[in-house]
């Protein structure tokens, strides 16, 4: 073997060991979050081969486009938690959707009333 050859062989070597990816391909699930006067304490999704994704705490307040990357093909179970819901005007707290070129088709729905738990069911294909 050359220099060269051997030089190839341990990048490749090191890129292989160092990789931490658990061989799942995950892909981005979009979400829109509107909490309004409720309180989501929790959004989970569980994708293909039951890979759980979790959105983090500081993405829990109402924000516009969210992506989270879930193991594709995948049946989403999205948990939503509520706390403090009240009467607002709210129309949901939280939509699945994916993306169609530059629009979204939303695939479910959280109503903004709703019991304490929300929990919404999503297919996503390859």
């Amino acid at each position: 073997m050359t220099a060269k050859n051997i030089l190839v062989l341990l990048a490749v070597l090191c890129f292989a060991s160092c990789d931490q990816s658990d061989g799942n391909d995950r892909t981005p699930v979009e979400y829109r979050l509107l909490a309004g006067a409720n309180t989501v304490s929790s959004i989970s999704f569980t994708g293909a081969n039951g890979q759980p994704a979790s959105v983090s705490a500081s993405n829990l307040s109402d924000n516009w486009t969210q992506k989270i990357w879930v193991v594709k093909p995948f049946t989403a179970a999205v948990t939503v938690e509520l706390n403090n819901q009240t009467d607002e005007d709210q129309e949901y707290v939280l939509q699945v959707y994916r993306k169609n070129g530059p629009i979204g088709t939303v695939i479910d729905t959280v109503p903004a009333m709703s019991v304490e738990t929300g929990t919404v069911s999503a297919s996503v294909a390859n």
